[in-house]
């Protein structure tokens, strides 16, 4: 698992430097059945494809617990958030564009309660979609939706491309 991690990396970073880059952040919100966290990302990708409106994007993900929560007396908190992703994008209108993404995420919770403390960490395959509007030629708005084996993350940002 950790091999694959660091051959994704590697691949990443040894990209040309004339792609173009796209940085990002903003605030998601995890939930399930009974917990709701929130978490601050930063995203880092770089495009791959662009021709007639569709984009080809590979993206990196980190962000950590900002909202923990109470559930029957045991605080759970977000310690932190992990994820690739691949993202294809299409531009329905010059400064609109929607997008899918498949994402592979690892994420690492803490539970405590009464002085005991149990942490859990686990990858996960999972698939999303948003929408994002171009505010100006560098910097976008985004909306998407992730889900995560029964986990939906909500998130909302922002997106500045070099070029």
């Amino acid at each position: 698992m950790k091999r694959t991690f660091i051959a994704i990396l590697m691949l990443f970073f040894s990209l040309p430097a004339s792609a173009q880059w796209v940085a990002g952040g903003g605030y998601a919100q995890f939930s399930d059945s009974d917990i709701n966290l929130g978490g601050i990302y930063g995203s880092i990708g770089y495009v791959v494809h662009e021709h007639e409106g569709l984009t080809i994007m590979p993206e990196f993900r980190l962000g950590i617990g900002v909202d923990p929560d109470t559930v029957a007396g045991i605080d759970v908190e977000l310690d932190r958030f992990l994820a690739i992703s691949v993202r294809g994008e299409y531009a329905l209108v010059e400064d609109f564009y929607v997008y899918l993404a498949p994402s592979y995420a690892h994420v690492d919770l803490t539970a405590s309660s009464f002085g005991f403390t149990v942490s859990e960490d686990d990858w996960e395959f999972g698939f999303g979609g948003g929408f994002g509007y171009r505010i100006s030629e560098a910097l976008a708005g985004e909306l998407s939706w992730e889900s995560f084996d029964g986990t939906d993350v909500i998130g909302l940002g922002l997106r500045y491309s070099f070029d």
